[in-house]
C-alpha cells in the first residue's frame, strides 16, 4: 500500500481501488449503515452484463448541449507513455454485448426526438463487436428512429474494410482521434508508432467522403516542441483537413508511465493534483518557460478556430450536419476565446457569487467584487460583440453558396468573390451574395480618412457609410433569425438550451 493511501486510511478516509459496477451497491450500504471498511476493491468486472449509465429527468437541465455517453468497452492494447487508460482499465479490453447498446439506443430514441450518443470506448475499432453494434444500430435507423453518434478509434482504423462505410450507414456524425501530434518522430518517441503522419490527410479525405467530421486530440508540450513548432503544427492540422481540434497540455497524470518516470527521476512536479486537468503545465519544460508553454496552448486554440477554418470545415460537411458543427465552433470558440477555460469545463454565461470564492483567493472586498463583476459583464459584451460577428462572417461565407459541397471549397470562394464584385448592394445585403469581405473593406478604408471625413468633399463617404449601416442591420437580423431558429429547433429536438 503506497503511504499516502495508508495515511488516507488511517484519518478514516474510505478508499476505493478499480472499477464500481460490481459492489458500487454494498459499498453505500455498509456507509449508510454506518459499517464502511477503510477498502473496497472492484477490480475489473465483465461488462458483459454490467448496467450502464441511468440519466434523471432533469440531470440535463441548464446545459447547451445533450450528449448521452455510454461505454462499448474498456482498456486498449496499445503502450502510449503518456496514457493512464492502460493502468487503469487494463491491456486486455473487456466488451459490452450488442443487444445492451441497441436497446440503450432503441430506448431513448423513443423518449427523445433525434439523441445523440457519444461511444465513449478508447478504442471502437478493435471492439471485436463492432460490425454488429453498428449492423444492430443500422436496423434501428430503418425502423425509423432518428438519432446520431459520435465514436473514439485510433487513426488505423480508416483502413479497416467497410468500418467508415458501416460507421456513417449507422448514423456515426464524427469520430475522435487521438492525434498527439503531426510529428513522427514524437510519435514514436511516446511509443505511439501505429500513428502515421503521412497517412492523415487520406484518412480525412476518407471519412469526408462518407460525411464523418474529423475531431483530433491534439498534446502540446512534448519535449521537442516549442512556441514556433506549435504554431508551425497548428497550420498543418487545418492543411491536413481536420474539422474540430481539443488541445492538451502534456500532463503526467497519476498512473501514466510519464509520472513514475518524473518520480523516480526526481523531476519536480506539482504537489496540487488540482492542477493536473490537462489545461495548464504541471511539470518544467526543456526549451520553455511554463509561460510561454501555456501562451503557446491558449494561442494554438485561436490560431485555429479562425473564420476561414470554420468555414472551410462547414462547406466540406453534408447539410444535415452542419448546424451540430456550426454549434461546436460557438461552443469552442467562446469557451477557448472568451472564457479562456478548455471547452469541456466551460458554459456560457457564468456567475460568480462573493460567497463561492475559495478560502485560498486573495481577500477581497464586497464592493471589490461587484465591480469586478462589472467589468467581467461588460467584457462579456464586447467580445460577445466580436464573436457575433465572426461567426455572422462564417455562416454567409459557408452558406451563400449553397452547402451541396459539390466543387471544392477554394474554386468556390474564388467564384463566389467574382460574382460579389460583380453584384450590387441590395444583392450584397439581402441576397445569397451576402458576406462581410466587402463590408469590413469599407469600415476599414473609412476609419482610415480620419480628419479628412470632415471636408465638404467626403460627403460621398457618410452616405456609403449610411447604406453600410443599413446592411449591418440586415446582416444581424438574418443572423440572430437563423440561428436562433436552428438552436431552439435542436432545442426541441435533443434539448439544447434547456
Amino acid at each position: 500500500m503506497p503511504p499516502e493511501c495508508a495515511e488516507l486510511m488511517e484519518q478514516g478516509v474510505i478508499l476505493f481501488h478499480g472499477e464500481a459496477e460490481g459492489i458500487w451497491h454494498e459499498v453505500l450500504g455498509d456507509i449508510v449503515r454506518g459499517e464502511a471498511k477503510p477498502l473496497y476493491r472492484g477490480g475489473r468486472p465483465a461488462l458483459m452484463t454490467a448496467p450502464l449509465p441511468e440519466y434523471p429527468p432533469d440531470y440535463f437541465k441548464g446545459f447547451f448541449g445533450r450528449m448521452h455517453t455510454l461505454d462499448t468497452g474498456r482498456g486498449c492494447p496499445f503502450t502510449c507513455s503518456f496514457c493512464t487508460i492502460i493502468n487503469v482499465q487494463g491491456h486486455d479490453p473487456r466488451y459490452r454485448s450488442m443487444e445492451a447498446i441497441v436497446n440503450r439506443v432503441r430506448c431513448v430514441s423513443g423518449e427523445e426526438k433525434n439523441p445523440f450518443f457519444f461511444f465513449t470506448d478508447d478504442n471502437f475499432a478493435r471492439n471485436p463487436h463492432w460490425k454488429n453494434i453498428l449492423a444492430g444500430l443500422t436496423r434501428l435507423r430503418a425502423e425509423g428512429l432518428e438519432f446520431s453518434f459520435m465514436v473514439e478509434a485510433d487513426l488505423v482504423a480508416w483502413k479497416i474494410p467497410q468500418f467508415v462505410e458501416l460507421l456513417a450507414e449507422a448514423g456515426c456524425t464524427e469520430i475522435f482521434m487521438g492525434v498527439e501530434t503531426v510529428r513522427q518522430e514524437t510519435l514514436n518517441a511516446a511509443r505511439k508508432r501505429q500513428n502515421k503522419v503521412r497517412d492523415y490527410a487520406d484518412m480525412c479525405a476518407r471519412y469526408h467522403e462518407f460525411g464523418i467530421a474529423c475531431h483530433a486530440g491534439y498534446i502540446l508540450g512534448f519535449p521537442t516542441d516549442t512556441p514556433q513548432t506549435i504554431a508551425e503544427d497548428v497550420e498543418t492540422l487545418k492543411g491536413i483537413g481536420f474539422d474540430l481540434v481539443s488541445f492538451f497540455i502534456l500532463t503526467p497524470l497519476p498512473g501514466s508511465e510519464d509520472h513514475i518516470r518524473q518520480y523516480v527521476a526526481g523531476i519536480p512536479m506539482d504537489q496540487d493534483l488540482n492542477n493536473y486537468d490537462s489545461f495548464q503545465p504541471v511539470i518544467d519544460h526543456p526549451l520553455m518557460s511554463r509561460k510561454q508553454w501555456q501562451e503557446a496552448y491558449n494561442r494554438a486554440w485561436r490560431q485555429f478556430y479562425t473564420a476561414r477554418q470554420m468555414t472551410a470545415a462547414l462547406r466540406r460537411i453534408p447539410k444535415d450536419h452542419y448546424w451540430g458543427i456550426f454549434r461546436n465552433f460557438l461552443w469552442y470558440r467562446w469557451s477557448a476565446v472568451v472564457e479562456g477555460i478548455h471547452p469541456m469545463m466551460a458554459g456560457f454565461f457564468r456567475y460568480k457569487h462573493y460567497a463561492s470564492r475559495q478560502p485560498s483567493a486573495p481577500p477581497m472586498s464586497r464592493m471589490g467584487h461587484v465591480l469586478h463583476e462589472i467589468w467581467r459583464f461588460s467584457r462579456y459584451m464586447g467580445m460577445g460583440f466580436r464573436e457575433f460577428l465572426l461567426l455572422q462572417q462564417v455562416y454567409f461565407a459557408s452558406c451563400s453558396v449553397g452547402l451541396d459541397g459539390e466543387d471544392p471549397w477554394e474554386e468556390r470562394f474564388r467564384r463566389w468573390r467574382r460574382e460579389v464584385r460583380r453584384s450590387r448592394w441590395f444583392g450584397r445585403t439581402f441576397g445569397r451574395a451576402a458576406h462581410r469581405e466587402w463590408l469590413n473593406a469599407f469600415w476599414k478604408r473609412y476609419a482610415r480618412l480620419e480628419w479628412k471625413l470632415l471636408l465638404p468633399h467626403r460627403w460621398v463617404w457618410h452616405v456609403k457609410a449610411f447604406s453600410c449601416a443599413t446592411t449591418e442591420v440586415v446582416y444581424a437580423i438574418r443572423f440572430s433569425t437563423v440561428v436562433l431558429v436552428q438552436l431552439l429547433r435542436q432545442s426541441s429536438n435533443i434539448g439544447f438550451l434547456r
